[in-house]
């Protein structure tokens, strides 16, 4: 017997917050960043923009969706209209609802899919039409196929085609940029040698080298750190070409190329060749590699000064054999048709993203500190764009919109304390017959016990000064830990009778000498105290 079937949870009139939005809007952006390569004609760009939807795309919070060519094709055009916000999901307030058909004749399809997955929809239309329950016509098949895809009732299988990789250079320099990293030479550090890593990025046309810079350690921050530093001095390409390394593929990468308007492309795995100009640049460069290690350079500073050197005089002012010319001069003749973005911006798009709520008291935390923003923000999710380098400037974003800059909360000082209130809780008078009963028991506690202690009459007793004495031991020789032994034996087996205690710590130190451990002249000491029977 077939379970019972559930009612599928999919919260259609829901509208995504200001994270999801973007995560689609990012994941759109990477779906059609190969649609806006440069080198594609409009026959070229129709065909991939057809691969592209019969691979379907990946959805943040529904995982795997199918596609058609024309909604590919129009968030190609709306990303080109109005940069990431074109490809941004919009909410509208009907949507979910069924209008053109009832519910139960979902229910019904969703029954037909259900009995056999591999029917399509078109056959399901035609099953229905037969039984009665809906019209000839009535239901379109689009329809039918966007409900029943978000109910997760739908599915295509995807075969990948190999395709051969063709040659192709860039019209213009400034087009596509190619990047990589690659392990550099050795330093000597902190009594070792440290290998370095190396970022570099190469323009597709020109050949010419528009950043390189070696590092500890190839970590996303310092491949932004190159990726700025080129975009300020060569400008911004269209298209950036590297390989799935975790700091290209990352998302916080993803989105300064995406506000920058930078269409970030990858390599297909397992093929180096597909960068196959960024390759041929790192076995130009090592050259340099081989000299850099018999230098022994003690500093990063000192090898990146030799680097943009040996970069610069060797490789980007040389002929090269693609051009007759040497790189710089090439990139230099089509400058002026490079596209440029004001500093301002470039600054904007690398700062980091984080999302905080503002708590009631208008604050939020964020790396450790307290910050504090306007009192109208209080309760509401923003948005925190900040340096990584200097975490305390931070610009404030409420969804789209820049709000302030954040600043470092500092307390006001407490108010002064009512001359009234002492800081003392009132005492509260006993209740009679609770002391009463306790007192009682008291008595009665005393009247039961049948021996009564009686203190030790007072008489001097053998101290530790008397023992220090006789061993010629002075107290500053004496660890925390000994003082601690010597007076734990003195509570538990005290008082020592002064007479017999001295007589016996004389006898022993005659006898062995006063150079034993403590622990000697200790038991000597307990034991001359024992009772004898």
């Amino acid at each position: 017997m077939k379970p019972k079937r559930r009612s599928p949870i999919y919260s259609l009139n829901r509208k995504p917050d200001e994270g999801l939005s973007t995560e689609i809007a990012l994941e759109r952006f990477a779906l059609i960043a190969p649609l806006r390569h440069p080198g594609l004609d409009r026959k070229h760009r129709r065909a991939l923009c057809r691969q592209i939807a019969q691979k379907g795309w990946s959805h943040p919070l529904h995982g795997h969706k199918s596609l058609c060519e024309r909604t590919v094709w129009n968030w190609y055009q709306a990303y080109e209209g109005s940069q990431l916000e074109g490809v941004r999901p919009k909410g509208r307030k009907d949507r979910g609802t069924l209008k053109a058909f009832d519910k139960d004749i979902l229910d019904k399809a969703v029954a037909l899919k259900e009995e056999l997955p591999s029917r399509k929809v078109e056959r399901c239309i035609e099953i229905l039409s037969l039984r009665g329950d809906i019209k000839a016509g009535s239901v379109k098949r689009s329809t039918l196929q966007r409900h029943l895809q978000k109910l997760g009732m739908t599915g295509k299988k995807i075969k990948n085609r190999d395709e051969a990789v063709r040659r192709y250079c860039a019209e213009k320099p400034g087009d596509v940029w190619h990047s990589d990293e690659k392990h550099g030479p050795y330093i000597y550090l902190d009594g070792r040698y440290v290998k370095t890593k190396i970022f570099g990025i190469i323009d597709d046309c020109s050949r010419n080298c528009c950043g390189m810079e070696a590092f500890l350690d190839g970590s996303e921050p310092n491949l932004e750190s190159m990726f700025k530093d080129g975009l300020l001095i060569w400008g911004c390409p269209s298209v950036f070409y590297c390989d799935n390394g975790k700091v290209y593929v990352s998302r916080q990468f993803t989105r300064i190329c995406a506000e920058l308007g930078i269409s970030l492309l990858h390599t297909p795995i397992y093929s180096p060749e597909s960068n196959g100009k960024q390759e041929r640049f790192w076995g130009t460069l090592a050259g340099f590699i081989q000299e850099a290690n018999n230098a022994r350079y003690t500093s990063i500073a000192a090898l990146n000064q030799a680097l943009r050197a040996y970069v610069d005089l060797k490789y980007n002012r040389v002929v090269h054999s693609a051009h007759g010319r040497s790189p710089h001069s090439v990139y230099m003749e089509g400058l002026a048709s490079t596209r440029t973005v004001p500093p301002e911006s470039i600054e904007t798009a690398f700062r980091h993203v984080a999302l905080r709520k503002v708590a009631k008291d208008a604050t939020f935390r964020f790396d450790g500190r307290v910050f504090e923003v306007d009192a109208a923000l209080a309760g509401q999710q923003i948005e925190l764009r900040y340096d990584p380098g200097n975490t305390s400037d931070i610009v404030v974003y409420l969804g789209n919109e820049r709000v302030q800059r954040a600043k470092p909360f500092r307390p006001p000082a407490h108010l002064p304390r009512n001359k009234k209130d002492t800081g003392k809780p009132a005492v509260k008078a006993a209740v009679k017959s609770s002391r009463q009963f306790l007192n009682s028991l008291v008595e009665e506690k005393q009247r039961q016990k049948q021996k009564i202690m009686v203190p030790r009459e007072s008489r001097e007793r053998f101290s530790l000064a008397n023992l220090l004495e006789l061993l010629d031991l002075p107290e500053q020789r004496l660890t925390r830990q000994d003082r601690q032994n010597i007076q734990s034996v003195f509570d538990t087996f005290g008082p020592f009778d002064p007479d017999k205690s001295t007589r016996a710590i004389k006898k022993a130190a005659e006898t062995k000498g006063k150079a034993r451990h403590l622990s000697f002249y200790l038991r000597t000491l307990v034991e001359s105290n024992l009772p004898s029977n």
